[in-house]
């Protein structure tokens, strides 16, 4: 969980709250309730997604609103997005394009290449270098879209 701030477009104040960053959301969004008890002031414009859940149950809109999310604790640039109004939503979600852009998720995410520090034994000052090659290639082998 993540507090984000929230400054709704149509609003001259920012609600602060926790959100769950979910790679698998194509959208931000929050509950029907969080929207009652903290944005009931927001005037929602019409449509939304057709929403389901990861096991594929949907869920339905009650409209959105746009605003700027803003987190302290990562990227100093401010994000604008759409938040999605979802009457069976149990946990308000950040989505991935959103996450993306606060820096939390790497730009190509899912396809990107994540590397590990990892520390091998040192070889010995003898060691030609064509060997320290070919067993840094059998360590790449391990991430193939990472080359020499």
């Amino acid at each position: 969980m993540v507090e984000l701030g929230v400054f709704p477009a149509s609003s001259n104040s920012t609600i602060f709250i926790r959100v769950l960053p979910d790679s698998g959301a194509s959208t931000d969004a929050i509950p029907a309730a969080m929207f009652l008890s903290h944005f009931k002031h927001v005037k929602l414009i019409e449509g939304g997604p057709n929403a389901v859940t990861a096991t594929g149950a949907a869920i339905s809109s009650l409209d959105h609103f746009a605003a700027t999310l803003s987190w302290s604790s990562g990227s100093s640039l401010p994000v604008a997005t759409t938040i999605h109004v979802l009457r069976d939503l149990q946990q308000h979600v950040l989505s991935k394009a959103s996450q993306k852009q606060f820096g939390m998720l790497p730009a190509q995410y899912p396809h990107s290449c994540m590397l590990a520090a990892v520390m091998s034994p040192p070889l010995p000052a003898s060691t030609p270098i064509d060997d320290a090659m070919a067993t840094l290639r059998v360590l790449m082998a391990e991430c193939p879209l990472c080359s020499l």
